[in-house]
């Protein structure tokens, strides 16, 4: 069963052009584009004479449409008119948005994208190109006039001839001579001289000036210190060699690398990336936002320098513009960054490298609902490259991928240097609660931090929660203070004094009485990172204290700012959520906290046991990494817990033997796909009633197919079989979080074991209804990371 974007109306004869043909002088040529809108179609529209020599497929183009002009488009064919063409009144193409198309890749990719995801193309391409490349009041890099010395010795000697009298070209000379490469402005501004005092320095043959792109991104290189390549470990040398004859072969292969934390992933990912530039090829690297830290950047900047680009979304606009140009151009040929980064204009790929590979963050929550490590497969497939997932803790889906042979396992079970794990250590909580110990920090813990910053270590706290109280409630009523716009308590921010809710980011000032009962006894209960640095300041204020999450990183280079504080400046304890627990590689950390272990274990998401043991397996990971040796204090109320249990042993086996068979017997990833449905609207009736519209659409589709394939008159299903795929429905319900910036939520959960057939047959149904085609009332998520 196959869905084609439709077109708006027309001739289905008409015949497309391709790219080497030309054009006739008195031919119409006709443009398809798709618009950023949910509709499974593109349209029609006649291309100016000016754009007429120029114009390709993948050219972003500006074009009138429902009364706006200006709107942004692409186009996805092209075509002679026909005579039908000549009886409808076509609106033309105003202009292109970029001169520059799209390439040929990356429209295939978009194409791949909105049938994966049931996605409109248009919105798929739309996601895919940055929002400066679509704004022209973004300018591209500028040029500027660049002075550079040629020859020191000779400079030095013309400067000594100089009489002391010319002041202003003694000054002059010296600026030049203090840097060799400069800004003509800076230099002139810096020597308080006109622009025309450096002709004399050109007529004597000591400088050039010269007009060089000045680019907004331009963060200095990292010193050479520590620059040598170390000598990889047995297992990194294995790893190496299976990349290596993989690279040689020139066919596409996926490696899962299991490597332990400390294990050397990304000295195997920086040495794979040299052979494959060595082959003339590209590579691109996806790291999770939170993971993607100044100290990696720096990393892949001291191996390969400027021909590293890094995109991430603390870049500002120009600054995204100018790396995104330096990829185009080929002038860096490597590009890091997050989830978005997978779109990077690189042609001949030979490498993805897909770091933290079981990172939720991969998976974007809005339409269209891409996972950027299914996006690198497609994408690196189609340039017959390598594809390397890497992870201590890899997803449930992909490593069993990896032992069912879809994928090919490297394991890397060794720290580097021979250090050991650090052990961890569960402590009850309640047995400290029957002690009379009613405080954040367990007495093992509070013992443990006094005697690591005595010895001059430093010590990583977790508490996936920011904030200062989860929440707060009346102790008269019982009622807690709940966010007018979501179905969801308030959290109390100590530093601003007040109640946010961390959905809608709607925020009030704590009320004095309750609003139910108007009983004045209020109490906050729960605690988030911000309770944390409190409590720590009364016990541990000596020893300064950092607190790393969303509140603290919100501004451009502030990760940075806490980081080198914290490794290098007079501060003890990291105090943080799960930014901590990754991408930190801090020498003088010899122990970690986790403050509640059992935090996420009881969500409603059959991940959570994953999640859960990630979390703690990857935080603990970062102790014992110098030359000091690590420890890890886990608290919780549920030390018997299996998930944990596994977690303070590093013992992924266990995890994942234990968790497969559950997912097997409940019919979950891997076994099967999901597809979630959510569908949300003012008004609580209608939405849920449009879910169970949608829920008997589908099934009476469904009903109809099977019918027509059991008679041996329809198509048979994507799975190569002629008999109906294993179906799930779970659904239509209120959804776990069931109001979000007043709007009701209902879900419907479709685990399928042939998902090529449920996602055309999903288009299909939602192509039939105006009322089903509503992206604003209904979100369509392949493989769901978060089921609230």
């Amino acid at each position: 069963m196959e869905c084609h974007l439709k077109k708006e109306s027309g001739n289905d004869e008409a015949k497309p052009l391709e790219k080497s043909e030309s054009l006739k002088a008195s031919a119409v040529l006709i443009a398809e584009v798709v618009l950023k809108i949910p509709v499974f179609r593109y349209f029609d529209y006649t291309v100016p004479e000016k754009l007429l020599n120029v114009i390709t497929i993948g050219h972003m183009v500006r074009v009138p449409f429902s009364g706006r002009f200006g709107v942004v488009g692409f186009v996805v064919g092209l075509r002679e008119a026909t005579v039908e063409d000549s009886t409808r009144k076509l609106k033309q193409i105003r202009d292109f948005v970029d001169a520059a198309p799209l390439e040929e890749g990356i429209m295939e990719l978009s194409a791949w994208m909105a049938e994966r995801y049931v996605c409109p193309q248009g919105m798929v391409l739309d996601a895919i190109t940055p929002a400066p490349v679509k704004r022209s009041s973004v300018r591209r890099a500028v040029s500027s006039s660049v002075v550079r010395l040629m020859d020191n010795e000779a400079f030095s000697v013309l400067l000594q001839s100089i009489p002391q009298a010319h002041r202003a070209r003694r000054r002059l000379a010296e600026v030049l001579m203090s840097d060799e490469s400069q800004s003509v402005d800076c230099a002139v501004s810096n020597a308080s001289v006109a622009r025309s005092a450096l002709q004399w320095f050109v007529e004597k043959g000591v400088i050039e000036i010269r007009h060089e792109k000045i680019s907004r991104y331009n963060p200095p290189l990292p010193s050479d210190e520590s620059s040598d390549i170390p000598l990889p470990t047995p297992h990194q040398a294995r790893a190496l060699e299976t990349i290596r004859g993989a690279l040689d072969e020139g066919l596409h292969r996926v490696f899962l690398i299991h490597g332990i934390t400390g294990s050397g992933k990304t000295e195997v990912y920086l040495q794979s990336i040299s052979m494959v530039l060595a082959r003339g090829r590209n590579a691109l690297v996806l790291v999770p936002e939170i993971a993607l830290t100044p100290q990696m950047i720096r990393g892949f900047r001291r191996r390969f320098g400027d021909l590293v680009a890094v995109l991430h979304s603390h870049l500002s606009d120009g600054e995204r513009m100018d790396e995104w140009d330096r990829l185009r151009t080929g002038e860096a040929r490597i590009a890091v960054g997050a989830r978005s980064a997978v779109f990077a204009p690189l042609p001949n790929l030979g490498l993805i490298i897909v770091d933290e590979e079981h990172e939720n963050s991969y998976k974007q929550a809005r339409t269209p609902a891409y996972n950027a490590k299914d996006v690198a497969r497609f994408r690196i497939s189609r340039d017959q490259g390598l594809l390397i997932l890497g992870s201590a803790t890899p997803s449930v889906e992909d490593y069993h991928a990896s032992i069912n042979g879809e994928f090919e396992l490297i394991a890397l079970p060794d720290r580097v240097g021979g250090k050991p794990l650090p052990p961890v250590r569960m402590v009850d909580m309640r047995e400290e609660f029957k002690a009379g110990n009613y405080s954040l920090f367990s007495r093992v813990l509070k013992a443990s931090i006094e005697r690591e910053l005595g010895r001059g270590g430093k010590v990583i706290l977790l508490l996936n929660r920011r904030g200062h109280s989860s929440y707060v409630f009346c102790r008269n009523c019982g009622e807690p203070i709940r966010c007018q716009h979501c179905d969801v308590t308030m959290k109390y921010h100590l530093n601003s004094k007040l109640l946010k809710c961390h959905y809608c980011d709607c925020q009030r000032t704590s009320p004095r009485q309750c609003p139910a009962c108007n009983s004045q006894f209020i109490k906050y209960f729960g605690a988030g990172t911000q309770k944390v640095v409190s409590e720590a300041e009364k016990l541990f204020g000596n020893a300064g204290i950092l607190r790393m999450d969303a509140d603290t990183t919100g501004t451009k280079e502030a990760h940075d700012r806490i980081l080198q504080a914290f490794e290098n400046g007079p501060y003890g304890i990291l105090v943080g959520t799960q930014m901590v627990a990754k991408g930190l590689d801090i020498h003088k950390v010899s122990l970690v906290g986790i403050l509640s272990g059992d935090l996420a274990l009881n969500l409603p998401d059959f991940r959570a046991g994953e999640r859960t043991f990630q979390l703690v397996t990857q935080v603990a990971g970062r102790a014992g990494r110098g030359e000091m040796a690590g420890e890890v204090i886990l608290q919780t109320y549920q030390p018997e817990n299996p998930v944990l249990m596994a977690a303070s042993n590093h013992d992924f086996n266990v995890f994942y033997d234990m968790e497969l068979p559950q997912r097997e017997r409940h019919f979950l990833p891997p076994f099967s796909s999901l597809v979630r449905l959510v569908f949300s609207g003012s008004d609580e009736p209608s939405t849920r009633e449009l879910s169970f519209k949608l829920f008997r659409a589908l099934n009476e589709a469904m009903d109809a197919h099977w019918k027509e394939a059991s008679r041996g008159g329809g198509e048979c299903f994507g799975n190569g079989s002629c008999s109906p795929p294993k179906v799930k429905f779970i659904g239509p319900e209120e959804a776990p979080v069931a109001r979000i910036r007043e709007k009701y939520r209902w879900h419907l959960l479709v685990a399928i074991d042939d998902l090529g057939f449920f996602s055309d047959l999903l288009r299909n149904v939602m192509s039939s209804s105006r009322e089903f085609s509503d992206t604003s009332r209904i979100t369509i998520d392949v493989e769901p990371q978060n089921l609230l």
